[in-house]
């Protein structure tokens, strides 16, 4: 294997004061989902033959965050840096214990944090920003991609009041644009819109496999782990390698046969015609003592409506 494909990883453990502790030389297995949603990151880890001291100190709950770093060794950065939900430990055999972490990427932020302000006449939608970011603060956000909301000033006052996460959906709908916290940033992206940078997939790349084209016209894939494809990510592919989805039209009536024929080839055109999908959906698969080292990645086909590219969303200092 070329050492550029070697895999490499890091997994750390951190408590309230920050004291970090490495756990990266022994087995592990993680399951990590993201999807293009308010909704943030969840991970599953599996640590295997930890000390009896460390196993306790996770499962007392001593340990508040969890973070990986996974890729190749030409290509490895974080992937998954969040709060420890729920550990629990266990034995395989006779031989082999664990303990199993729940965790979630920002989830104090995203289920506990509120705001209570009021903004005076003359307000505009990066007023609003700004007051909803300052809810989050303590809870260690900053701003990542936002969009440039305007300076449309309002005639009236507005209180804000409630859930932060349910004034974020009402400012989401208003922009046209969807929200998330991703790494402790909050981030907002306009909808269908894509990241500039094309990430070609193909057998030489991290491509595993032929990529299965979904009945709405996108294609679902599994690739080698690559922290460079995120959500909103565009990735191209070579068209002819996907499986095309058909319909079978043994023992049916002709009338059905030709509704599933018509079916199948209306999904068939809407497949990318320059190959390039857009990623709204990753789960991530590893096991650092066994084969698994995977994305699996659900995409749509980039479309017409894809003409606002992420690097026209700017990233402001507020």
């Amino acid at each position: 294997m070329s050492e550029n494909w070697r895999r490499k990883c890091s997994l750390v453990v951190v408590d309230e004061e920050g004291n970090g502790l490495d756990l990266s030389a022994l087995k592990f297995t993680f399951s990590i989902t993201w999807q293009d949603t308010k909704y943030p990151k969840k991970a599953e880890f599996k640590i295997f033959n930890l000390s009896s001291d460390v196993a306790n100190k996770l499962t007392r709950g001593e340990f508040a965050q969890i973070q990986l770093l996974a890729g190749y060794q030409d290509n490895a950065s974080l992937i998954f840096s969040g709060e420890i939900i729920f550990s629990i430990d266990g034995r395989d055999n006779a031989t082999d214990t664990f303990v199993t972490i729940q965790a979630s990427e920002n989830d104090k932020a995203f289920c506990y944090a509120t705001v209570n302000t009021t903004l005076a006449a003359g307000y505009s939608k990066t007023d609003v920003f700004q007051a909803l970011l300052k809810a989050v603060r303590n809870f260690g956000i900053t701003a990542g991609l936002i969009p440039e909301l305007g300076d449309i000033k309002m005639p009236r006052g507005k209180p804000i009041y409630g859930m932060h996460r349910d004034e974020m959906d009402r400012l989401a709908s208003q922009t046209h644009s969807t929200w998330q916290f991703v790494n402790n940033t909050i981030q907002m992206r306009p909808e269908n819109t894509h990241s500039t940078d094309i990430i070609v997939l193909n057998n030489q790349t991290g491509l595993i496999g032929m990529p299965q084209q979904t009945i709405d016209g996108g294609v679902n894939l599994q690739c080698l782990i690559n922290p460079n494809i995120v959500i909103n990510s565009l990735i191209r592919l070579d068209n002819s390698s996907a499986y095309k989805t058909t319909s079978s039209t043994g023992n049916i009536n002709a009338d059905s046969a030709k509704e599933a024929n018509q079916q199948a080839k209306a999904a068939s055109s809407t497949l990318s015609k320059d190959g390039d999908y857009r990623v709204i959906n990753i789960s991530y698969r590893g096991d650092t003592r066994g084969n698994e080292w995977y994305m699996d990645l659900v995409c749509i086909a980039k479309g017409q409506s894809d003409a606002i590219a992420l690097n026209k969303v700017a990233s402001h200092d507020y």
